[in-house]
């Protein structure tokens, strides 16, 4: 019996094995961390992408359309996460971009060590490097999820979709209005102006000496900002930011793509992030700005 089980999950793995070998499966995230993950592996395990360019970025700039950017850009840009996060993968992974881009506007954001932790701690690192289909792109769950959620019939969807989700939707009360009402924007609206200036100097001062030691291997680093509410924009702590930039690091000394009209976007309720249209817009931006730095017009 235990010969038989053992025989069986030794004839599992292979055909799944298999079936994400022959190109059978695609990547397939359940939740945001997963998503960041999927994304990172993807560069860490790939020479030819390891040789990319580079775009660092928070979920502003993954507002963009990944696939609308020049060839040889690849997006480490992440939800929940910060622009630290990705540049600790890039240095880890022994990534060599020709050029670097990296987001102003949450700059002060902290990583997060568990990220780190999670996909450079050794056995996580090999394991998956050497077989693919532990890798989290492959997860059998989301996989399973996924098939199923291809091959429901009509009916399930349309259960979900026009009553299902209705319904919950009535018992949670008007998500809009409790979202744009709640304390958690007041909150957020109260950090956004709040200014620690030990924080400030010590995030520079770091910044400044990790993209001096990129330039001097060879890298050009560009920072850019992402367009927000003008709420935001104004506020003391973007203020801040953008005085720091210019202290620590001024324009003819560093690199920056040109600054965008704030006022021709629009974001949605948290005045941060763009709306669909806007994400559009700024897409086709970003892209001719990406393709003109690397001609070296800026």
């Amino acid at each position: 019996m235990i010969f038989r089980s053992i025989l069986f999950a030794v004839v599992a793995l292979l055909l799944y094995a298999a079936y994400v070998a022959y190109g059978n499966s695609s990547p397939k995230a359940q939740h945001t961390w997963q998503e960041n993950i999927i994304r990172t592996q993807e560069y860490i395990y790939s020479d030819s992408l390891l040789k990319c360019d580079v775009v660092l970025g928070t979920s502003l700039t993954d507002k963009v359309n990944k696939d609308s950017l020049p060839k040889g850009v690849y997006m480490l840009t992440y939800p929940g996460f910060s622009v630290w996060d990705g540049l600790e993968v890039v240095k880890k992974a022994h990534g060599k971009p020709k050029y670097l881009f990296i987001e102003q506007n949450a700059i002060l954001k902290p990583a997060s060590p568990n990220f780190e932790d999670y996909i450079f701690n050794e056995l996580n690192y090999y394991s998956k490097k050497h077989i693919p289909i532990l890798q989290d792109a492959y997860q059998p769950v989301g996989q399973i999820a996924d098939w199923v959620d291809w091959h429901s019939q009509p009916r399930v969807r349309f259960f979900s979709n026009y009553i299902f989700n209705p319904v919950l939707r009535v018992f949670q009360g008007d998500t809009i209005k409790t979202i744009d009402a709640s304390e958690h924007y007041e909150q957020m609206r109260k950090l956004r102006n709040a200014v620690d200036t030990a924080i400030v100097r010590e995030t520079f001062t770091r910044l400044k000496k990790e993209v001096d030691a990129l330039q001097s291997k060879g890298t050009i680093v560009y920072f850019f900002g992402t367009p927000v509410h003008k709420e935001v924009y104004f506020n003391d702590q973007s203020k801040a930011i953008r005085a720091a930039f210019k202290q620590y690091m001024p324009a003819g000394q560093y690199h920056y793509l040109p600054d965008v009209n704030i006022a021709e976007y629009v974001t949605i309720r948290d005045q941060i992030h763009l709306n669909s249209e806007s994400a559009k817009d700024y897409t086709r931006v970003l892209a001719r700005q990406i393709a003109e730095a690397r001609q070296n017009k800026y």
